[in-house]
C-alpha cells in the first residue's frame, strides 16, 4: 500500500482518497492513534514512528460521524515504514488491511470514500486558495484540524507560514516534523506563547531549531517552556541576551531567578 498521497490515485480496481480519519489501531503490545494520511474501500495507511510488525492482526476504531458509534473492524499490518527508512516523500507508518468487511461496513467505506473522490483534501485547500480573494489563512480557519494536519504532512513553505499562523498546537507538531520547515519558522512558532510544553518541548529536541541566539532565548523565555529544560540553555545564551532575560518583569519569576544565577556565575552583572 502506498504512503505518499497528495493527490487522488484512480483505477479500475482501488479508488485511495486523502480523508483525515482519526483512527484508533490496537494490538496485543501497543496503541496507535493518529489521522490516516489515506484511505481505500481495503485499507489505509496511518503515520506513526511506532514501529508494528508486519501480519500483526490489530483491531481499528474510528468515527465516521460526531455522533454515531465508532467503526470498528479487525485489520492486518501489510507494509511498515519504520522511522530510519523515512524520507519526506515516503513517511513512516504503517499499511494496513481490513479484514472480516460486512455488507454494512462496505456501504460506510464507500460512502467515505466517495465523498473524498471528487479532489483530495489538500488538493481542496489548494485550489481554494487560489483566485477567489480570500487568503490561505483564512482558509485554514474555517477547516478542521485533521484537514490542515494533512496539508501540513507536505506543505510548502508559503503554506507552512499560514500554517503556524493559524496557530493550532496539533498541526504545529507535525510541521516540526517537516524537511521544508526552516529555523525562522521555527522562531515564529516559539513567539506563540499559547504553545503548550508538549509542543515547546519538541522544539528543544531537534538541535537544528536552537543553534542560534534568537532561537534560545525564545525557547527560554517561553511561558510553557520546562524550567530543567531553560536552566540546562541558559549557558548558550549571549551576556546580552541573558541580561535581557533576567530583567524581563514579563518573564517567569522561576525563570529569571535561574537566569540570574547562571549570569552571576559568568560574572554578567545584572543592573
Amino acid at each position: 500500500m502506498e504512503s505518499d498521497s497528495a493527490t487522488v490515485v484512480c483505477t479500475t480496481r482501488k479508488i485511495r482518497v486523502d480523508v483525515p480519519l482519526l483512527v484508533s489501531l490496537s494490538t496485543n503490545v501497543l496503541t496507535v492513534r493518529e489521522f490516516t494520511v489515506n484511505l481505500s474501500i481495503g485499507g489505509m495507511f496511518i503515520p506513526t514512528e511506532l514501529e508494528i510488525e508486519v501480519d500483526s492482526i490489530a483491531t481499528l476504531k474510528f468515527h465516521v460521524g460526531q455522533f454515531e458509534e465508532p467503526f470498528t473492524i479487525r485489520a492486518r499490518v501489510v507494509h511498515s515504514v519504520t522511522p530510519e527508512d523515512a524520507t519526506a516523500e515516503r513517511p513512516a507508518g504503517i499499511g494496513v488491511e481490513l479484514l472480516d468487511l460486512d455488507d454494512e461496513g462496505r456501504d460506510t467505506l464507500e460512502s467515505i470514500v466517495e465523498g473524498g473522490k471528487a479532489c483530495s483534501i489538500v488538493e481542496s485547500i489548494r485550489r481554494s486558495a487560489r483566485g477567489n480573494g480570500v487568503t490561505l489563512l483564512q482558509i485554514l480557519r474555517t477547516r478542521p484540524v485533521g484537514q490542515k494536519v494533512m496539508l501540513a504532512r507536505i506543505a510548502n513553505s508559503v503554506e507552512i507560514d499560514a500554517l503556524i499562523r493559524d496557530g493550532n498546537a496539533s498541526v504545529i507538531e507535525r510541521l516540526l516534523d517537516s524537511p521544508r520547515l526552516n529555523p525562522n519558522q521555527v522562531a515564529t512558532i516559539l513567539r506563540n506563547r499559547t504553545l503548550p510544553s508538549k509542543v515547546v518541548g519538541l522544539v528543544r529536541n531537534e538541535p537544528r531549531w536552537l543553534d542560534h541566539d534568537e532561537a534560545v532565548y525564545l525557547f527560554c523565555s517561553h511561558p510553557r517552556a520546562l524550567l530543567q529544560d531553560v536552566k540546562e540553555e541558559l549557558t548558550r545564551l549571549t551576556p546580552p541576551r541573558l541580561q535581557q532575560l533576567a530583567r524581563d518583569m514579563n518573564i517567569n519569576p522561576q525563570i529569571r531567578a535561574a537566569a540570574k544565577q547562571a549570569a552571576a556565575k559568568r560574572g554578567i552583572r545584572i543592573a
